[in-house]
């Protein structure tokens, strides 16, 4: 049996994106970003906005100056792949800037 060299060739293939239907979708609306060698992490929170009804509510919220932002999804992505998804991201924006959900 012969030993093949192939280091150099290409390869093309077709990325077959797959949402298994167990993949929970999760609202975020304030995210951080960290970075480590070689590697990105994206946290995703949600911040949600109190109900205050009642005078006692309002006054201890006003005396705690603070809401809690739950972490909903944390992401770590390598440094090789950040700035394509930037763009990615940047793309989307651009397209969909005039286009207004109702």
């Amino acid at each position: 049996m012969e030993d093949t060299e192939i280091r150099g060739e290409s390869v093309d293939i077709v990325i077959d994106w797959q949402e298994p239907a167990s993949l929970a979708t999760i609202y975020a609306n304030q995210m951080s970003v960290t970075r480590a060698a070689g590697e990105f992490f994206i946290r995703f929170y949600e911040l949600r906005a109190p109900v205050l009804v009642e005078k006692e509510q309002i006054k201890k919220f006003k005396a705690e100056k603070k809401l809690a932002a739950v972490c909903v999804a944390r992401l770590v992505v390598p440094s090789g792949s950040i700035e394509a998804m930037i763009r990615a991201l940047q793309d989307v924006v651009a397209k969909t800037a005039d286009v207004q959900y109702k």
